[in-house]
């Protein structure tokens, strides 16, 4: 998101704010249908879903503050807790969901909170209270709502625009590792090991090593010493389609 020169008018929340962090929310909810978000309401009338179940919060802060409310209904908190890998907690299901809305807004979520999915009202000496309903089919299936929005900054935030891909995770924390190789060997070799012993692995001395983020293969490179600490030079990018790989010359 492009950030305009400063000026001397505070930025406010528009409706082209909150129906883009709405479309974000709405993409990014785990359901299988495809939510379609409505103009956005300003004001204290707020489109509720009739089968209310969860909602979770998460104050943002950056550019302008808020407080963004996500409220889902039943069906989708059922699947999160009969899903096919266990059941999941309704917070940790929708981080990633919250972290982008707040990114395309140019703020920061901080820490997500369950609340009862019973509707807000607006705080007293606040400007703007905004809320988007989410539909399938006509169906009301969720609520995405902003609460609490205050002219704080000296500064204007250019109207978001769409992005997809990485550029949408560009502020979200990933665990990154370093693999040199791997083996296999059995349970009763496992358990005989001692220190001193040499594991043998199956990449050949000097071949360089794979970076991982999430799991995922993103880059290879040298190990390298900085300092007293472990680091890795990256000589090579790695593209899930071979004709795009992308070769860093030092």
């Amino acid at each position: 998101m492009s950030v305009a020169p400063e000026q001397t008018k505070p930025q406010i929340w528009t409706p082209e704010m909150v129906s883009a962090v709405a479309a974000v929310v709405a993409e990014r909810l785990p359901i299988a249908e495809t939510l379609v978000p409505d103009p956005p309401i300003f004001g204290e009338e707020i489109p509720w879903p009739a089968q209310a179940a969860g909602a979770v919060m998460a104050r943002l802060s950056g550019s302008v503050n808020a407080e963004l409310y996500v409220v889902v209904d039943a069906e989708l908190v059922d699947f999160l807790k009969n899903s096919p890998v266990g059941e999941l907690d309704l917070l940790a299901a929708l981080a990633p969901t919250i972290a982008a809305a707040a990114l395309i807004a140019g703020t920061t979520a901080g820490p997500l909170q369950e609340v009862p999915p019973v509707p807000p009202t607006a705080k007293v000496g606040t400007t703007q209270l905004a809320s988007v309903a989410l539909v399938v089919n006509d169906q009301h299936r969720g609520t995405v709502i902003v609460r609490g929005v205050e002219p704080v900054a000296t500064r204007v935030v250019a109207a978001p625009t769409s992005r997809t891909g990485l550029d949408m995770l560009r502020d979200i924390e990933m665990e990154v590792t370093v693999e040199i190789g791997r083996t296999r060997i059995t349970v009763r070799e496992l358990l005989g090991l001692t220190p001193g012993q040499v594991v043998e692995l199956d990449r050949a001395a000097g071949s360089p090593a794979d970076l991982l983020v999430n799991g995922t293969l993103l880059a290879r490179g040298e190990i390298v010493v900085v300092g007293e600490e472990f680091g890795i030079r990256i000589t090579e990018i790695v593209s899930t389609d071979p004709d795009e790989t992308a070769q860093i010359r030092s």
